[in-house]
């Protein structure tokens, strides 16, 4: 397998970007790992399948087993030596971020290699090269939810499986499906929060409200920002909110989480945005929470490559009527202003370089 890995990375542009014998060394860490404690632990026997990415700024790595799920939570780096206890320090040594998951019946191992000149934390690594992998595997919303299943309690899986479902099924089903705001889109909205929960910015009070908004922020969207007539409603926003109601009935069972979920989705509305740029948002933790809300609703644009695709895809939803760059470039300005005071902050101001 290693051989094939070799192959591969050596395949892809961004390898002359990275050191290729990490991506070895930490890959063959997990292949052990998969072998060791997933199959013969178990005296089960099975496949592992292994993905390489060019992420533009590094590779990705994803390796999956259908041994019997382990809970990456329980796995320990400081075991003994004869119980392989050094392989967890190896791979993070080797590369720039990982990440063990389970999904549905399988293992999954999330490594990325990137260019180290950029100077991105191992944190921040991450971040980046799952928000861009998942656009180059066009990871669909459900297998999303999966990924973090080993993190949530059963009850908040199936609320966030439901919604992920039927948005799926509602994109597949619809004749027109807007350029920008879409799956896609609450796809890195989703992976945005999920990264500030994971930093502890966000509190596990407000964890589900945040994921769940992730998926239902810009829900029913009508693709025309510039739509002056929103059903009779104020903002999109509010629009979309009076869906959520009208089309997920069960969360109105839950009191706090859809008073949650109005604060931050109605928080997006342009109106509230731009009083949150000038507010005292030690006032009150409804306004910070909309201010690191906001700053997920625009995070994947900090990665430029991404951002101006993502203005391409806003400029034919009527955003605005200049030519793509000349947006991109003119949308710094928001940027800088609505990651302000988060953690997307210093890596925005490391990317911008690129």
């Amino acid at each position: 397998m290693n051989e094939w890995v070799d192959h591969t990375a050596s395949a892809c542009k961004s390898v002359s970007l990275i050191e290729k014998a990490n991506v070895l060394i930490g890959v063959g860490e997990v292949l052990q790992n998969c072998i060791r404690h997933g199959f013969e632990a178990h005296n089960a026997s099975g496949s592992v399948k292994i993905t390489v990415s060019d992420l533009t700024i590094g590779l990705a790595v994803t390796v999956t087993d259908d041994a019997p799920v382990s809970n990456p939570t329980q796995w320990h780096a400081n075991k003994d030596a004869s119980e392989g206890g050094h392989g967890l320090n190896i791979i993070a040594n080797s590369s720039s971020g990982y990440s063990f998951y389970s999904s549905g019946d399988e293992n999954k191992a999330f490594l990325c290699f990137l260019d180290k000149r950029i100077g991105l934390t191992k944190h921040e690594s991450l971040f980046a090269a799952k928000l861009i992998e998942a656009r180059i595997t066009s990871l669909t919303l459900t297998d999303l939810v999966s990924s973090v299943k080993s993190q949530l309690p059963q009850n908040e899986l199936a609320v966030l499986f439901d919604c992920a479902s039927k948005i799926e099924a509602l994109e597949e089903r619809a004749e027109f499906v807007p350029a920008y705001h879409n799956a896609e889109h609450f796809r890195e909205v989703f992976i945005s929060c999920q990264y500030l929960i994971d930093q502890g910015v966000v509190s596990d009070q407000w964890r589900m409200g945040f994921l769940l908004a992730a998926l239902l922020h810009d829900y029913k969207h009508p693709g025309i920002s510039a739509m002056k007539d929103v059903d009779g409603y104020s903002s999109i926003e509010a629009r979309s909110m009076a869906l959520i109601i009208n089309d997920f009935p069960q969360l109105s069972s839950d009191k706090n989480l859809l008073s949650q979920l109005e604060v931050l989705i109605l928080g997006t509305e342009d109106q509230t945005v731009n009083k949150l740029q000038t507010a005292d948002l030690t006032d009150s933790t409804e306004l910070q929470m909309q201010h690191l809300f906001n700053a997920c609703d625009i995070a994947s644009s900090i990665i430029p490559f991404v951002g101006l695709d993502n203005t391409k895809r806003l400029v034919l939803e009527g955003e605005s009527t200049a030519d793509p760059q000349a947006f991109f470039n003119d949308f710094q300005a928001t940027l800088a202003v609505r990651v302000n005071g988060t953690p997307f902050e210093c890596m925005y101001k490391k990317l911008i370089l690129l």
